[in-house]
């Protein structure tokens, strides 16, 4: 999981670990969008994830599809 923001004036984006603070200008997506993300030409994209190991990717995971789930009302009448 990854969290993409971006400062149009300096033709950067990034790409962080997935943020637990919502901003409107950060894209949440999940691990297979973050490794095929691209930016436009004379733009550079910038890895900053740090590579979790075993536990701690898991559990970024878990919580990460949790707060999904909670806010998605095709979770809530699922379950």
């Amino acid at each position: 999981m990854a969290t993409l923001t971006y400062q149009y004036a300096r033709s950067v984006a990034w790409l962080d670990g997935l943020s637990d603070v919502r901003d409107p200008h950060g894209y949440d997506l999940c691990e297979r969008h973050a490794e095929r993300s691209s930016v436009p030409h004379g733009w550079r994209l910038e890895e900053r994830r740090p590579f979790y190991a075993g536990q701690q990717f898991a559990s970024q995971a878990s919580r990460w599809l949790t707060l999904r789930c909670v806010a998605s009302p095709a979770c809530v009448r699922a379950g």
